[in-house]
């Protein structure tokens, strides 16, 4: 929890305030908070005491709420303990390209509601990714249904391409468009033409047009189909949606050996009533 210089602290955040915001926070994905900033309050008279100015919300002891906040922060122990156990699930993972600079800010095509993602870069597919059951894989347990590449970019270097038709080959399904060149000068103009014969081999026919998918080996290759489509097709339900006349929730599921950990956030400050669905069988709810 922090403030930017130009709404500063003002003394104005309490708990009620900013529980929403940190639910969302843990709801992409962040567990473990730190508070900027407590200033040191070394005078017993004067209040509501130091500041360290513009920077930081005001975390002090010197606040009206101070002992009353125990409650809240609490919450938020107890919570990042929850969301520290097991592993994150997603059913689908981004790359986000081999272009610069890079960054990962939107899920790009757009993931239906009630479906959860993760992101990756080239390193993670050539050193971590492999297959089992038809679904990728990492070392650490996390596992996708599909890895989804940047529609916009036509580029990859052919390492990667080759580690991508290795995925394929051995199970997984790959969504996105062909590669038409190498985003490196390292040995070109070769490099092109080996990104062509390569994407020649795993995407053949399928054009994002007429021809919209193609099998190979034991996994496929998508190309501009709806994700919704394609992960209703392979079976896969929303893994949490709900139903309501005015609820807005936000959530983040998590599996452990044994148990299915859903953390979800009402974002209105009105009570609200709601029926959930999980994709969960064989359990019983705790709470």
């Amino acid at each position: 929890f922090t403030s930017v210089p130009e709404q500063g602290g003002k003394w104005q955040n309490d708990p009620y305030s900013l529980k929403a915001l940190g639910d969302l926070v843990f709801c992409n994905g962040v567990n473990r908070f730190i508070f900027h900033r407590y200033a040191m309050q070394p005078w017993l008279d004067r209040f509501p005491g130091m500041t360290m100015g513009q920077w930081g919300f005001n975390f002090d002891r010197t606040n009206t709420w101070w002992e009353q906040g125990a409650a809240w922060l609490k919450y938020l122990a107890r919570s990042q303990f929850m969301l520290q156990q097991g592993l994150f699930f997603a059913d689908v993972c981004y790359f986000c390209g081999e272009g610069g600079p890079r960054d990962f800010r939107v899920n790009n095509p757009p993931l239906p509601k009630g479906y959860d993602y993760d992101g990756c870069n080239a390193e993670i597919i050539m050193i971590r990714m492999s297959v089992k059951d038809n679904r990728i894989t990492l070392p650490d347990g996390m596992s996708y249904a599909m890895l989804v590449l940047p529609p916009s970019d036509n580029y990859m270097t052919p390492g990667l391409l080759r580690k991508i038709i290795e995925l394929v080959k051995d199970g997984a399904t790959v969504v996105g468009p062909r590669p038409v060149r190498s985003p490196s000068l390292r040995d070109y103009p070769k490099c092109d033409d080996e990104i062509r014969a390569l994407a020649d081999e795993l995407w053949a026919e399928c054009d994002g047009k007429k021809v919209k998918e193609r099998a190979f080996g034991k996994g496929r290759v998508i190309w501009n189909k709806p994700l919704k489509n394609i992960l209703s097709d392979m079976g896969l339900e929303p893994d949490f949606e709900y139903e309501s006349r005015n609820a807005r929730f936000a959530y983040i599921h998590r599996s452990v050996e044994n148990a299915e950990i859903y953390f979800i956030s009402n974002q209105r400050n009105i009570t609200v009533e709601a029926e959930c669905v999980f994709r969960v069988t064989g359990k019983i709810p705790e709470f």
